[in-house]
């Protein structure tokens, strides 16, 4: 794993700057990032990715691992999807 660090507003440029991420802010424990990459370039957090496979997975017949299932505080299932919106630089 590479391990960089960045403060807000600076960037890592990925495959050739094909993909940039933007450290946008940091907030207590959280940091926002800005994502610009190709539109077949499908981006998702952990927790949904994980989703979307153990649901592909169901679909061809194969089982997830019991507990595996990304919780709320509450302990309800989530359903939690990432929106992508495109900058455009003015």
């Amino acid at each position: 794993m590479l391990i960089l660090t960045r403060r807000p507003q600076e960037s890592i440029v990925i495959d050739d700057g094909n993909i940039t991420i933007k450290v946008l802010g940091i907030v207590g424990n959280q940091v926002r990032f800005g994502i610009n990459a190709p539109r077949d370039v499908v981006i998702d957090r952990e927790e949904v990715f994980e989703r979307k496979k153990r649901e592909q997975d169901s679909l061809d017949g194969n089982q997830s691992p019991a507990g595996t299932e990304a919780v709320d505080p509450e302990g309800k299932p989530q359903s939690v999807y990432l929106r992508r919106r495109r900058h455009h630089p003015r």
